[in-house]
């Protein structure tokens, strides 16, 4: 029987000056990996349609909930809402690292841009969330190119 994977386990960590910091407190993340499949017709294969690889497209994202990070009373050794505005708002290409949270399946790193980053805070007993998209520019595999 199969053993299910709880969503859980998989944290993303951003680089922050000189170490990969988790990101938190996620509450969803995402990977999508799309390739672009270039068709043509040729006199070569009448009547059919040739498919050929192009290039790979890939975005992350990342819903979590906003939490103290700043250095008078907050956690530092994680990284939130506050610390990728701040690589968002200087269009810094970011490295993240995404640990599978698996004994036997590396951690996967790659570079991108913040492309979109939002807060959302309501009155009540409602904590405040935040939503940031990834514009990912190089895939590293499980070399960290830090």
């Amino acid at each position: 029987m199969s053993e299910f994977l709880k969503g859980e386990i998989g944290i993303l960590h951003v680089y922050d000056t000189s170490a990969y910091k988790p990101i938190a407190c996620i509450t969803d993340r995402t990977l999508d990996k799309e390739l672009n499949v270039i068709e043509s017709q040729t006199m070569c294969n009448p009547g059919e349609v040739d498919k050929t690889p192009g290039t790979i497209n890939r975005t992350a994202s990342v819903s979590g909930l906003c939490v103290d990070t700043t250095s008078a009373g907050g956690d530092t050794a994680k990284a939130s809402y506050d610390a990728l505005d701040i690589l968002f708002e200087a269009k810094e290409l970011c490295f993240f690292q995404y640990d599978t949270g698996l004994a036997d399946t590396p951690s996967q790193f790659f570079s991108g841009y913040i492309s979109s980053i939002s807060e959302t805070a309501t009155a009540g007993d409602n904590l405040i969330t935040f939503d940031a998209e990834i514009a990912i520019q190089d895939w590293y595999g499980d070399t960290d190119p830090k």
